[in-house]
């Protein structure tokens, strides 16, 4: 997505009209052509490190025989159980189409992000293998991960965009699952549920301005950094209270300090990095 900032006001249905109209001319696009290797080898064939796998933790992160952990950019997969969670639906196929992928590869090959590590010290990159192809558009393409971006890591985000709109119509893995479905938001927080969510929530309240906060039903809140694609969040905020939002993220519960709650913010809290985290068509108009 190719937003640029503009200091003018836009109408809120002009922003979000070119919003859409992003992903019907994507449309067409699908995992063949978002993926081929050899589109990117010009730009980036210095920077490709042939990589061997070692182990698969799920279907986003992985361990190399060099030791190294990466976590894929560019998508989020149901998790397996670990520490006492149990799995996520779809999490078993997810790891499973990880490895038969990687297991049909003559070589991989690893593209490391323009933020290359995140915060638990695992390598953040793309991986591809001998004919071109990108696991991560493979797992969007069959419903087995969504499309998740995180600036500056924005790589082939129009592509993911359009995979996982072709999986979405189709009804594939996540998208026809009964748990994958969008979860109030008064029902995420009255069931404590942290992690990755897919939620559905009125706007009662908007604040801010390079941080915009977005409350849900009055149990949750949205923080979005507006210096991120700065020109889709010019007039989005301006006519959104009683809107119907759904938006997916992390949802974290944090500890508040007295003068935020005397401001009414929620502990309840989901970050919002880019406007993709906002779902195609379910702006309530």
């Amino acid at each position: 997505m190719r937003l640029q900032a503009n200091s003018k006001k836009a109408p809120l249905a002009y922003v979000i009209g070119a919003f859409f109209m992003l992903f019907i001319r994507l449309a067409w696009a699908d995992e063949s052509f978002c993926a081929q290797l050899s589109s990117f080898q010009a730009i980036y064939k210095k920077q490709l490190q042939t990589i061997r796998v070692e182990h698969i933790y799920d279907g986003d992160t992985l361990r190399l025989v060099d030791g190294r952990k990466v976590r894929l950019l560019g998508v989020n997969t149901p998790e397996l159980a670990r520490d006492q969670r149990p799995a996520q639906a779809l999490a078993q196929q997810a790891a499973d189409a990880a490895s038969q992928w990687l297991d049909q590869a003559r070589e991989l090959q690893l593209l490391v992000g323009a933020e290359k590590t995140d915060r638990y010290g695992r390598v953040l990159g793309h991986i591809f293998n001998d004919r071109g192809q990108n696991l991560e558009a493979f797992l969007l393409a069959r419903g087995l991960a969504f499309a998740i971006v995180v600036p500056p890591n924005v790589q082939h985000a129009d592509c993911f965009a359009a995979i996982e709109s072709q999986a979405r119509a189709k009804l594939s893995g996540v998208w026809a699952h009964e748990d994958w479905q969008p979860l109030p938001a008064r029902l995420a927080v009255q069931q404590e549920k942290t992690g990755f969510q897919r939620l559905i929530g009125t706007v009662t309240r908007v604040d801010g301005g390079k941080t915009l906060w977005i409350e849900l039903d009055q149990a949750l809140v949205l923080r979005a950094d507006t210096t991120n694609f700065p020109n889709f969040w010019v007039g989005f905020s301006s006519d959104l209270v009683g809107k119907k939002l759904v938006v997916r993220g992390w949802l974290t519960r944090r500890k508040l300090s007295n003068s935020l709650k005397s401001k009414g913010f929620k502990e309840w809290l989901m970050t919002v990095k880019s406007p993709y985290a906002f779902e195609q068509g379910d702006f309530a108009q």
